[in-house]
């Protein structure tokens, strides 16, 4: 995995992960546990795979792990809010990402191009810039995808009572 994801390959590949994701955000899908749970599986696994280079890293490198960390936290939630939920005739939860869900997506994507320039000049090794993406991306899917879970049973609850 770890040759896999390294280098231009990987952020080939994590570029067309990242825009097959927007692009089902923005489209209805039901709410399940399996697509709240898969994309935030596998950046975990790719997280776990790297996170010995983590090990490596000095202070710059560990203030950009928390800073990343909190953007993903922070966008993940603002994303997770913007999200369109409903409930269907047949009673199940749906979702639809909006405008503001895909302006979020593109001004995360922004300021986290900046970052990772960053990432460089400070001669941080590809593999834990690498870990470091999966965490953010572990925190960023998990913080949107957990709010959009409760907000759809907090809507059940409503629609209950």
């Amino acid at each position: 995995m770890q040759n896999l994801i390294s280098g231009p390959t990987g952020i080939l590949l994590i570029g067309v992960a990242v825009v097959f994701v927007i692009a089902r955000q923005v489209m209805p899908s039901q709410i399940t546990g399996r697509r709240l749970i898969i994309f935030p599986a596998i950046a975990a696994y790719g997280a776990i795979q790297f996170s010995p280079a983590l090990a490596g890293l000095d202070l710059a490198g560990l203030v950009l792990l928390v800073a990343g960390a909190a953007i993903g936290l922070g966008f993940g939630a603002l994303r997770g809010f913007s999200v369109r939920i409903w409930q269907a005739a047949d009673g199940s939860m749906w979702s639809k990402g909006t405008w503001v869900t895909l302006g979020l997506w593109v001004a995360m994507i922004l300021i986290r191009v900046g970052t990772s320039a960053v990432d460089y000049p400070l001669g941080i090794d590809t593999k834990a810039m690498t870990a470091e993406l999966m965490v953010f991306l572990v925190l960023t899917f998990g913080a949107q995808n957990g709010i959009v879970w409760l907000r759809s049973q907090m809507r059940l609850s409503t629609i209950a009572a």
